[in-house]
C-alpha cells in the first residue's frame, strides 16, 4: 500500500496514510495541500453543518463555482458538534484574536464581498451514527467585509435550494419542501425536533448518496475525479422537481423510475463539472450502465422507504425524541451502507438479498429489538453492515458493543500503540506503527494529541529497529512526531476522532477510531475509519499510561521505537 501526499487524496487507511504523509512531509512536501487559505479576514461566516451533526467536515467558500476547494479559497473544519467559526453551546469563538492554531482551523472568513457565495461542506463524521459522512452539502451566503454572517445552516434542505437557477425555481423548491421562505431552513431542525424537516432531509441525503455511488464507481476508478457527484444528484433532482411541478418530493423520492432518471441527468452534470474543475485530470471514460442506474434507483427508493417508516411524524405537533431520532438515523444508515457496498462496482453488482430482508425487517415489526439497541449509546453499526438480517435477535446482539470492549474514557494522560497487521512482516520488509499520546484538554471530551509514527516499506523495513537515517526516497520514516487533537465522538464513549497535523501550517487529517474488543490472541482491536477505508489495527496493551516523558521530537520517537521489544 502506497500513501498519496501533497494534497492528493490518501488511498489507504488512516494510520498508513498518516505514516506515509509524515515521512514525506519531512522530505520537503510542505503539507497536505489543505493550506490555511485567507489570513486576517474581515468577513466571517458562523454556523453549523448537519445531516446528523457533522464533525470534522471541511467547509469552504467555492468562489469560482467549480465544486472543489482550491488553495486560495477560505476553508474551515467543523468541530465535534458540527459548528464552524463559533460554537454557541460552548461559547467558543474560533475566530477570536487569541484563538490557538488548533482553534483557528474552525474559523471561516474571507477578504471579499459576495452577494451569494456557495458555501460547501464535505466529508467529516456524523456524530449520531458515528460513521463517516459521504457527500457535499451546500448553502448560499452573503459576505460583507467587516460583518459576520450568523447562524448559517448547511444541510440537505439548503443544498436542494442552493442548486436553483432563479427566484421562480427557488420558490417552487421551497414550496416542495413545505416552507414559504428560505429563512425557515436556517434553523437547527434536529435541535427543535421538527420531524417533518428531519424526515425530508434524511430521505434527500440518503437517496442522493445512493444515486451518486454508481457515478463515482464508473468515473473514479483511477482515483482522479475531484468533484463529489452527490452535489450533481441534488442539482438533477432540483431540475426534475422544477420540470414536473405536479410531483411532490415524497412521491419522487419513492419512485425508482424517477430516481433512475435523476441519476442519468446527474451523471451528465457530473462529467461537465469535472471537466470544468480540472482539465489535467479528466474523469474516466466509463459510463454508468442502464442496469446499474436502474438498480441504484430501486435501492434509493428502498433506503427512502426505511427513512419514511422510521422517521415519520411522531405526534400531532410533529416532534420526536432524541431516542427516536437516533433509531431512525442509525437504522437508515445501516441500509445505506449495505446498498453503497453493493453499488460500488463498475459492472452490474450482484443483487444482495440481505438488503431486501433488512428493509422488510426495519419497516415492519421484526426488528424491534434491533431498533432498541440502535437507540442506545452502546451500538456498533459497522458490525452489522454485512449481516443477513435473517435472525433479528442475532443482528440486535451483534449491534450492541460487547462488554469486553474498553470505552475511551479518561483518555487524558493515556497512550495507545497500534500496529498494522498487514504491514508488519519483516520477510516482506514492511512495518507500520502508530503511538498516540492523549493530552489533557479543557474538557474530558477532548484535548491535544501528539503521535510517533513509523512507516517502512521496502529495503528499509528489513530491520525495523535498526537505528539509521530515514530512507526518505522510499517514503519511509523510522519515527516522526506529528501533532493534532482528539475528541470523543457522540455520546457512546466508544468512538474518538483523531485529527493529526502533518506540518505546522497544514490542515489536519481526521479519522474515527473505534474500540472493537480483542482477537483470539488477546490483542486489542482498534478500527480506523478514514476516507472510505476500514482497517483493524492491533495493540498488545491497549490504552495505558503515557510514557514519561512523552517524545517531543522525531529523534525521540525513533529512539523510543528502537528500544521497544514488541516488534
Amino acid at each position: 500500500m502506497k500513501p498519496f501526499f501533497c494534497g492528493v487524496r490518501c488511498a489507504v487507511g488512516f494510520p498508513v496514510c498518516v505514516l506515509g504523509l509524515a515521512a514525506l512531509a519531512l522530505s520537503g512536501c510542505g503539507g497536505t495541500g489543505q493550506d490555511d487559505g485567507v489570513v486576517g479576514s474581515s468577513a466571517t461566516v458562523r454556523g453549523v453543518a448537519f445531516d446528523g451533526y457533522l464533525a470534522g467536515a471541511l467547509c469552504f467558500l467555492d468562489t469560482n463555482g467549480n465544486y472543489k476547494r482550491d488553495a486560495f479559497e477560505p476553508a474551515a473544519l467543523t468541530d465535534n458538534q458540527g459548528y464552524y467559526s463559533y460554537n454557541p453551546n460552548t461559547d467558543t469563538d474560533y475566530c477570536a484574536s487569541d484563538a490557538t492554531a488548533d482553534q483557528a482551523d474552525y474559523c471561516l472568513s474571507a477578504l471579499a464581498n459576495a452577494s451569494s457565495a456557495a458555501l460547501r461542506c464535505r466529508g467529516g463524521y456524523d456524530i449520531v451514527t458515528e460513521e463517516p459522512f459521504e457527500g457535499t452539502l451546500t448553502t448560499r451566503v452573503a459576505l460583507t467585509l467587516g460583518e459576520t454572517a450568523q447562524g448559517v445552516v448547511v444541510s440537505p434542505l439548503t443544498t436542494l435550494v442552493a442548486t436553483t437557477a432563479d427566484d421562480t425555481e427557488k420558490a417552487h423548491i421551497l414550496s416542495v419542501l413545505g416552507v414559504t421562505d428560505e429563512s425557515e431552513l436556517q434553523v437547527d431542525y434536529i435541535a427543535t425536533s421538527n420531524s417533518t424537516l428531519v424526515r425530508t432531509a434524511l430521505r434527500l441525503q440518503k437517496a442522493a448518496q445512493v444515486l451518486a455511488e454508481p457515478i463515482r464507481a464508473a468515473h473514479d476508478a483511477s482515483g482522479d475525479a475531484i468533484v463529489d457527484p452527490v452535489g450533481q444528484v441534488y442539482e438533477a433532482l432540483s431540475d426534475f422537481l422544477v420540470a414536473n411541478t405536479d410531483r411532490d418530493i415524497a412521491t419522487v423520492l419513492s419512485d425508482a423510475s424517477a430516481l433512475s432518471e435523476v441519476a442519468q441527468q446527474a451523471e451528465t452534470l457530473f462529467v461537465a463539472a469535472e471537466q470544468h474543475a480540472s482539465t489535467d485530470s479528466p474523469v474516466g471514460n466509463s459510463a454508468v450502465g442502464s442496469n446499474n442506474r436502474t438498480q441504484s434507483g430501486r435501492r434509493a427508493a428502498q433506503v427512502v422507504q426505511v427513512a419514511t417508516a422510521l422517521c415519520g411524524d411522531i405526534d400531532a405537533d410533529q416532534t420526536f425524541s432524541a431516542l427516536e431520532f437516533k433509531r431512525c438515523a442509525r437504522a437508515t444508515e445501516v441500509v445505506l451502507k449495505k446498498v453503497i457496498r453493493e453499488l460500488d462496482e463498475v459492472t452490474l453488482p450482484s443483487d444482495d438479498t440481505s438488503i431486501d430482508t433488512a428493509v422488510t425487517c426495519l419497516t415492519g415489526s421484526g426488528c424491534d429489538s434491533l431498533l432498541q439497541v440502535l437507540g442506545e449509546d452502546r451500538f456498533d453499526l459497522t458490525a452489522i453492515q454485512d449481516d443477513s438480517f435473517t435472525s433479528p435477535e442475532t443482528t440486535a446482539t451483534a449491534a450492541r458493543v460487547l462488554d469486553t470492549v474498553t470505552p475511551f474514557s479518561d483518555l487524558s494522560g493515556k497512550s495507545l500503540r497500534v500496529n498494522d497487521p498487514d504491514n508488519s512482516d519483516p520477510m516482506r520488509r514492511k512495518h507500520a506503527r502508530l503511538e498516540l499520546y492523549f493530552g489533557e484538554g479543557s474538557t474530558a471530551s477532548g484535548g491535544p494529541l501528539s503521535a510517533c509514527v513509523r512507516y517502512l516499506d521496502g529495503a528499509a523495513a528489513a530491520d525495523p529497529n535498526r537505528s539509521t537515517d530515514d530512507d526518505i526516497s522510499d517514503g519511509d520514516t523510522r519515527g516522526a512526531l506529528v501533532s493534532g487533537t482528539w475528541e470523543l465522538l457522540g455520546n457512546s464513549g466508544y468512538s474518538v476522532v483523531l485529527s493529526l497535523r502533518i506540518t505546522d501550517t497544514s490542515k489536519p487529517y481526521t479519522a474515527i477510531v473505534k474500540s472493537a474488543g480483542t482477537n483470539g490472541e488477546g490483542q486489542h482491536i482498534y478500527r480506523f475509519d478514514f476516507d472510505d477505508e476500514l482497517e483493524n489495527w492491533v495493540s498488545l496493551n491497549g490504552l495505558e499510561t503515557a510514557p514519561s516523558p512523552v517524545p517531543q521530537n522525531s529523534s525521540a520517537c525513533r529512539e523510543r521505537f528502537n528500544n521497544l521489544s514488541d516488534g
